[in-house]
């Protein structure tokens, strides 16, 4: 089975790959990237902006990676309400045949110190460095690591939407 991500980013790659190995065991994969753009703000605010950031990375990876059985991309983004800030996430999974499945990951408060940073013009995973004292945090554990002490890396916090983005084509 071929799948192609719509990023270079390891973290990404990896919970994409964690996903199909565990929905579909008998198969043997071969995994792709590219780096696709998303053609939104570094740090898409707002579910519109994040969406979009998402499905112009898969059209973007269609065209670079034809060929493949799957076609697989994340954007990440922040919504605001009146007091504070959330991060999640919306993945899109698109099979050959152009059946496409989305899910988003869950939602989770910035505490102030980095909220106050991204809303200055910080994207989050520099806002994440800046604050944990860390280097490129984005293509490890991330955000969701630091705050949680490793409990869920970056990768565990988007493998179980890329897994429920793949049960549309395991459970139509």
């Amino acid at each position: 089975m071929k799948i192609a991500v719509a990023s270079k980013n390891p973290v990404k790659i990896e919970a994409f790959k964690r996903a199909f190995r565990l929905t579909f065991p008998q198969e043997s994969l071969e995994t792709s990237s590219v780096a696709a753009r998303s053609g939104v703000n570094h740090q898409p605010f707002g579910e519109k902006e994040t969406l979009k950031g998402a499905l112009n990375r898969l059209l973007e990876l269609k065209k670079l990676a034809p060929g493949q059985n799957y076609y697989c991309s994340i954007e990440g983004g922040l919504v605001e309400d009146e007091e504070d800030l959330y991060v999640f996430a919306f993945l899109i999974v698109e099979d050959e045949n152009g059946l496409q499945s989305r899910s988003q990951a869950a939602r989770f408060k910035l505490p102030e110190n980095l909220a106050s940073l991204v809303k200055a013009g910080k994207e989050l995973g520099e806002a994440d460095d800046i604050v944990h004292g860390r280097t490129n945090s984005k293509q490890g554990d991330g955000t969701v690591g630091s705050l949680t002490n490793q409990l869920i890396t970056r990768t565990d916090y988007y493998e179980h939407p890329a897994i429920l983005a793949l049960s549309s084509f395991t459970n139509s």
